[in-house]
């Protein structure tokens, strides 16, 4: 995918946000029940794509993958109406006799880039919580994993807007490409040296980034006397 393409994809799905197409709950809901109907539809091929590409047997594929893909999704339904509603909190006397609250407004067009070692769950979790929160997003997936990346493709494109779930095949150059653009959130798995690249592309645009970088759970390991 070239660089005008990429442009076109977010400047579209920043139209459409815009026109507050992503933002009722009814949006919202609609998009994830169709993403927990098209999940099943998909779930035996996602299988078998985790197993070509890096091994994962089918019990593993479910637990760590489809299966807490599809519980989110079902949380998520059964919850959304209630941490959508605004929240009253307490107001300061020096602001009296004001009312405040706490309402929760999506940010914009996101970002999800996602890693090879669990390219299903990693992918779909965070798209989940960005559509829930009435966002829209933008996928890429690492081309590590082609099976599953040709899975998760047929998936958004057949059954998705790409004015509001748009997928971005390729590899690093498309990846950089993308962080050229602006984005109103990016959520990142993989590596701190990517990691790096990543929050210093997002600082540019003062974009907010989230995340989830290897090498930060350091374990102790002791020997016990018998």
């Amino acid at each position: 995918m070239n660089e005008q393409q990429i442009i076109d994809i977010v400047i579209a799905q920043r139209d459409y946000f815009n026109c507050s197409a992503t933002r009722s709950y009814q949006a919202r809901i609609e998009c994830l029940r169709k993403l927990s109907n098209v999940f099943i539809q998909y779930e035996q091929d996602l299988h078998e794509a985790l197993q070509k590409d890096l091994g994962k047997p089918e019990f593993e594929a479910f637990m760590a993958e489809t299966g807490f893909c599809i519980h989110e999704i079902t949380d998520t339904i059964r919850q959304l109406k209630r941490w959508m509603k605004p929240r009253r909190v307490w107001t300061a006397l020096l602001t009296q006799p004001a009312r405040s609250w706490i309402e929760y407004v999506p940010l914009g067009v996101n970002l999800v880039i996602a890693p090879y070692n669990y390219p299903v769950s990693l992918s779909f979790s965070p798209l989940i919580a960005a559509i829930a929160a009435g966002n829209t997003v933008v996928l890429k997936t690492s081309e590590m994993t082609p099976h599953v990346s040709n899975v998760i493709q047929t998936m958004l494109d057949e059954h998705f807007d790409k004015r509001h779930i748009a997928y971005i095949p390729g590899a690093v150059a498309e990846t950089t490409l993308l962080l050229q653009q602006k984005f109103d959130h990016i959520f990142f798995t993989g590596s701190p040296r990517v990691g790096r690249i990543v929050m210093q592309a997002a600082a540019k645009q003062l974009t907010p980034v989230t995340l989830e970088l290897g090498g930060k759970s350091p374990c102790i390991i002791i020997r016990t006397l018998t």
